[in-house]
């Protein structure tokens, strides 16, 4: 018996994504088959089933809601896998199309639900020659990439230290690495690629003319690592990198760089057993935003050594400790700050909620407050904000309701778009309009116990039960039977309803 056309889609999209576990949509469920179904019931502790693909021959099958679906693959990505997330493409009765929208790794799992946003989620990919290496570590979920170079023992200390979820190392080094530093590492192939074409590459990337602007040097072992990771995350990512945009590099001239074992020594993030209580980062954690803890542990991490620093952090601090009523304004304004960072990289990976843009201007506006409260202290020095950006902090606060739904159609105010209102209105009032026209047939048909009905097979229906069948008027078109009753459609009923259902499509367009 020949494969079903579902079944050669399924396993060509598996021949791609060979390393990972395939959770496959099949309407509102994701589906694991064969030994990724294996896989999938032992780590989430779900029931292995089988699904019929073709005559007299089933597969082994592990299916999850699509609703709940992140949860899951939370805990299959905590558990070392990989997912590729296949979606189905429009809607039919027949074959549908399919693609991996994304591919779930250690170092590149980001979701605002299921993700600590103190902590930096890394991806580090590493290149060496001989003794001396190169790595880039990112960070998608706040869009932030570093640069650093050493020998390979220095980097790999900092690959322990910023707890780098993921390492991608090209074969050879992979060999010569695993034994001496276990770590989640991914195989990558050596690009076969000339220097000035991952040049264009890693231009192209970043929007940029010249690797100068993101500080990146002419440097066949940086290029490589930075290259290597760009690679990677298209790869597993599409469409969703638009918010990286620069490379950062540790200026260990003004900052002194620790090693983990020193720094699990220290106490500083953990002790040396793991243990998170009473340390440094816990006895100094009076952070108000996420992005404050993450930059707390940054700067115990990678600490100043520049006196003009210090000093001037010091300053800062004695500012704060003279002026109380100062500090516990700056304090009270911080708590509508949210975590911009996240909130930019959500709007690029297309995981964000409408509230995410309200939350936006939220934060501008608590930065503008800081700044009158601060501007006039030499101390402090602020960006200004572009005009460009505040015309679109006025959009959204202008278009966007204060308390939006979930979900359309109440995300926009009223005012904003004339033919959106009028099909809201159609929505919000298409309850009392049914009720209205069940109403009137009831007093023209004498049917006491006429009523209108719904169902996503056959749409908006009257029900009539048999006893009252000889009282139904001859513009009551028959559309299904019962045992009981029959249902019928009228010219005026339809027409509701395709007013209806178009108005959601439209709402939802628009």
């Amino acid at each position: 018996m020949s494969e079903t056309p579902l079944l050669t889609q399924y396993k060509s999209l598996k021949e791609k994504n060979k390393d990972t576990l395939l959770a496959f949509r099949i309407g509102d469920f994701y589906e694991f088959l064969y030994d990724d179904a294996q896989v999938a019931s032992k780590v989430l502790g779900i029931t292995l089933t089988s699904k019929p693909l073709y005559k007299n021959h089933r597969a082994p099958l592990a299916g999850i809601p699509a609703k709940a679906a992140w949860q899951y693959f939370e805990k299959l990505v905590k558990n070392g896998f990989k997912v590729a997330i296949c979606e189905q493409l429009g809607e039919g009765k027949k074959l549908m199309e399919r693609e991996i929208v994304e591919v779930l790794t250690p170092g590149t799992f980001y979701h605002p639900d299921f993700s600590d946003e103190t902590e930096h989620i890394f991806i580090g990919s590493l290149t060496a020659l001989k003794s001396r290496g190169s790595i880039a570590i990112g960070d998608i979920g706040t869009g932030e990439i570093f640069l650093e170079n050493g020998n390979v023992e220095e980097l790999m200390n900092l690959v322990e230290t910023y707890n780098v979820r993921e390492v991608l190392v090209e074969d050879e080094l992979y060999f010569e690495l695993r034994d001496r530093y276990p770590l989640n590492y991914t195989r990558i192939t050596s690009p076969l690629v000339a220097k000035d074409s991952m040049i264009e590459k890693i231009c192209n990337f970043f929007g940029v003319p010249d690797i100068k602007i993101i500080n990146l040097q002419d440097d066949p072992l940086e290029l490589r690592s930075i290259f290597n990771l760009i690679t990677y995350l298209e790869e597993k990512k599409p469409g969703m990198l638009n918010h990286l945009k620069t490379i950062k590099r540790i200026n260990t001239e003004k900052v002194l760089k620790i090693d983990a074992k020193t720094a699990k020594h220290l106490e500083l993030l953990q002790k040396p057993y793991g243990d998170l209580e009473d340390t440094l980062y816990e006895h100094l954690k009076e952070t108000i935003t996420p992005q404050g803890s993450r930059y707390l542990k940054e700067t115990i991490l990678t600490p100043p050594k520049d006196i003009n620093l210090i000093n001037e952090r010091l300053c800062k601090v004695e500012f704060f400790v003279t002026n109380r009523d100062t500090h516990q304004k700056v304090r009270e304004i911080l708590r509508k700050i949210s975590d911009l960072e996240r909130i930019i990289s959500r709007f690029s990976t297309q995981k964000f909620h409408v509230r995410d843009f309200l939350r936006l201007a939220e934060s501008v506006k608590a930065y503008k407050e800081i700044q009158n409260l601060l501007g006039n202290e030499d101390l402090f020095a602020f960006p200004q904000i572009s005009k460009d950006f505040e015309s679109l902090i006025k959009t959204i606060e202008y278009t966007i309701e204060d308390d939006p739904t979930a979900s359309p159609p109440g995300w926009v105010k009223k005012g904003v778009h004339q033919e959106l209102d009028e099909l809201k209105f159609l929505l919000s009032h298409s309850k009392e309009k049914l009720l209205e026209m069940e109403r009137k047939e009831r007093e023209k048909t004498g049917i006491p116990n006429l009523r209108i009905g719904y169902n996503q097979v056959f749409g908006f229906y009257y029900e009539v039960t048999k006893s009252h069948l000889d009282k139904v008027p001859s513009y009551f078109i028959r559309k299904q039977t019962l045992q009981n009753a029959e249902r019928f459609y009228t010219e005026e009923l339809k027409e509701i309803e395709e007013k209806l259902l178009s108005a959601e499509e439209k709402i939802v367009s628009i």
